[in-house]
């Protein structure tokens, strides 16, 4: 295609937004209550009370209140994004075009730009919103016509002067923090949603480019006739002014709904409320909010009652006469994408991100063959070049347990340091109907075994002859492979690990928990023999007792000992192939494992 032809269909693309129907964001009866235990006392909070609201297409709305009056939960609600705990009690109906949303449909109509801004720090700010543009169109436009939107978001999201800036972190120096507020906003402006909700998106932000951002989405909504909702806290003046509707919440209920500026002060005027016309509104009104909230019970539910009493039973009037009329319009939901991304494409997409992720942290890498020839250096030193004798045999199992427990804490750690990003990566864009877990994990894959293997063999290599060892290749080959194939299952463990885990913190914790716990049933520090019977099976299921075991046969095997035989000792009826059979089958189950607990994941399950 010419690029005459794709800027005539762009165009032709714009004016059919600007044509496009009119449709709204209905929500009735949002309730939800959860259950506190305090000492021996359980107590009921609720944290929306029958929220009524609506939202019309080109416009933005501001959802407003004290903490803890339920903006964001309210946000959350009516993207289906919230966790409920157990013996909560959450109801309520969300409409658009009087069609009723469900979970399952949700995703098609609704973007959420969550607070924080989280991506891979390694790509560019072009290379992040080409990935989401394929991602989302790669099945309906050519290559020519997805760079031609991504063009438009980097010029509409201002952002032509840093296109090629990494996104950055702290280890990576990238966008201002304005930068990537805009960009995360970008993302999901690009998969060209009706609805587009955001919490604080001015968090962080200074009042310039809080300003700007806003504007900005005003502007969107307009043009591209769009319903935006954001919650904010406090803003400026100018800021406010800019909001077409304003939802104000308190103690978990609507206390105003309705235009912002004149009509928000003679609604308080009309109460006994003035408002200081000469200052922010918004710090007006909070103020008055925060007084009456430290008052009596009768003044910390003034404006809930005043409210319940007319707007609220005018607007659930209103919603009713609107959800159950009939009319003759074309008031149907939108066409919009309903299935996620091909397995191929998002595969391909997923690979080539996580692939720059190795490529350009060459600092990562330089750690691990740091570590690998520091940990060479330490082994090498205490085992050098051990001996056939009862001590050097000895020496040599040590060595075993030693190079299978810290192969399992690098690998471990390796993947629980960087997967609660990805992992946050995985659900917001699973919740913008991208992908799913299945093209994530195997990605992930693709990306990660070779590295490992890599790494492992080079490792092997330095080690195997500086302790010792048979100087034979078949005897080194079989070492290799055997490590090999414990590393791959122990990285499938990693993954495990990362599917539950929130934190970092809590994956180090894990990581030294399962250590300690795999290490006593290792077969080396006590046998099978001397465990109670009920505790032996586990070192069947315990990939550091399958290393271990089939390193000792290929060097021990077939040798004659004088004194002790610790290999006697410790051996188990199972040769190496056998070990080796079972460690890379655990490793494929536990990937088995590893998907299903990615799909609990996205889920909200775990």
């Amino acid at each position: 295609m010419e690029t005459n032809d794709i800027v005539v269909e762009m165009k032709e693309r714009e004016e059919k937004e600007e044509l496009r129907q009119k449709f709204n964001l209905v929500f009735k009866n949002i309730y939800y209550e959860v259950q506190i235990k305090d000492k021996n006392k359980i107590e009921h909070k609720k944290i929306l009370d029958n929220i009524n609201g609506y939202c019309q297409s080109g416009e933005i709305t501001a959802i407003m209140g004290p903490s803890g009056a339920g903006k964001s939960t309210l946000l959350d609600y009516l993207k289906h994004n919230i966790e409920y705990p157990k013996k909560s009690i959450h109801s309520g109906k969300i409409y658009f075009n009087k069609h009723e949303m469900t979970s399952q449909n949700i995703k098609e109509y609704i973007s959420y730009v969550i607070q924080d801004n989280i991506k891979l720090a390694v790509l560019t700010c072009r290379e992040i919103l080409t990935s989401v543009a394929e991602l989302r169109y790669s099945s309906t436009e050519s290559p020519e016509s997805i760079e031609i939107i991504v063009n438009k978001m980097l010029h509409e999201m201002q952002l032509e002067k840093c296109v090629d800036t990494k996104f950055g972190d702290t280890l990576h120096q990238g966008l201002s923090g304005g930068e990537k507020k805009r960009l995360c906003i970008g993302t999901k402006l690009i998969i060209d949603s009706p609805i587009l909700l955001l919490d604080e998106p001015t968090s962080g932000l200074d009042s310039s480019t809080s300003f700007t951002v806003i504007k900005f989405l005003k502007e969107y909504a307009r043009r591209h006739n769009k319903i935006i909702i954001s919650t904010i806290h406090q803003p400026s003046s100018n800021i406010f002014n800019l909001f077409d509707k304003l939802i104000i919440l308190n103690h978990a209920r609507v206390i105003y709904q309705g235009p912002s500026g004149n009509a928000l002060s003679n609604y308080f005027e009309l109460k006994g409320y003035s408002m200081n016309l000469n200052s922010n509104p918004s710090d007006s009104f909070m103020k008055i909010l925060e007084e009456l909230n430290h008052g009596s019970d009768e003044q910390k539910y003034f404006f809930v009652n005043e409210y319940a009493k007319d707007k609220d039973i005018e607007i659930s009037n209103e919603i009713d006469n609107y959800l159950f009329q009939t009319t003759s319009d074309n008031n149907n939901l939108l066409t919009h994408f309903e299935a996620y991304s091909s397995f191929s494409t998002a595969v391909k997409v997923l690979t080539r991100d996580y692939f720059k992720t190795v490529i350009r942290n060459p600092q990562v890498l330089q750690i691990k063959f740091i570590m690998i020839l520091f940990m060479t250096f330490i082994g090498g030193s205490v085992f050098w070049k051990l001996p056939d004798t009862q001590e050097g045999n000895r020496g040599k199992l040590g060595f075993m347990l030693f190079f299978t427990i810290g192969n399992f804490m690098q690998q471990i750690s390796n993947i629980i340091l960087v997967f609660p990003t990805d992992k946050h990566i995985l659900i917001d864009d699973y919740n913008s109907n991208l992908y799913n877990a299945a093209p994530f994990a195997l990605a992930k894959q693709l990306v990660d075994l070779p590295l490992t293997l890599i790494i492992t063999i080079i490792y092997c290599s330095l080690i195997y002859f500086i302790v010792g060892f048979k100087e034979t290749l078949e005897n080194f080959f079989i070492f290799v492979g055997i490590y090999v194939a414990f590393n791959f299952n122990v990285q499938a463990i990693g993954l495990i690990f990362g599917c539950f885990i929130q934190t970092t913190d809590q994956g180090l914790t894990a990581n030294s928990f399962s250590v300690v716990f795999l290490f006593v049933f290792s077969g080396l520090v006590i046998t099978a023999s001397n465990m109670p019977v009920w505790l032996a099976w586990i070192r069947f299921i315990n990939p550091i007792f399958y290393a271990v075991q089939s390193a000792e046969t290929n060097e021990f095997e077939g040798r004659n000992f004088e004194g002790i035989n610790f290999y006697e000792l410790t051996k188990e009826n199972l040769d190496i192939w056998h070990c080796m059979v079972y460690l890379v089958a655990m490793g494929l189950f536990l990937r088995i494992l590893v998907f299903f607990g990615l799909y609990l994941a996205v889920n909200k399950k775990i």
